[in-house]
């Protein structure tokens, strides 16, 4: 029997941060599946938000997200991803 997997659950989303570790300024580089909105945040060890933002709609393909650091202490953070009803969660240290 063979079981067929949707396109859009298969293409997921592809995202990474560099540079990490990070000082002041990171890029969030991710590939969008499908046309859409993406909202992202940065959460501290606790999963406060401490940054977050959302755009307007974005074409298909891959994108540049410019993450802000500076004011933040150093430290372990999450850089949560959120588009097309799917999310990504990434590890993120600040120096």
């Amino acid at each position: 029997q063979t079981i067929s997997i949707p396109e859009k659950v298969r293409a997921g989303l592809d995202v990474s941060i560099r540079p990490n570790p990070v000082s002041e300024r990171a890029q969030s580089v991710f590939d969008l599946p499908e046309a859409g909105p993406v909202q992202w945040a940065l959460l501290d060890l606790y999963g406060r938000e401490v940054r977050n933002g959302k755009t307007g709609i974005l074409p298909a393909g891959g994108h540049n997200l410019e993450l802000d650091f500076s004011g933040l202490p150093a430290g372990v953070y999450g850089f949560r991803l959120a588009a097309g009803g799917q999310f990504v969660w990434r590890k993120v240290v600040k120096r």
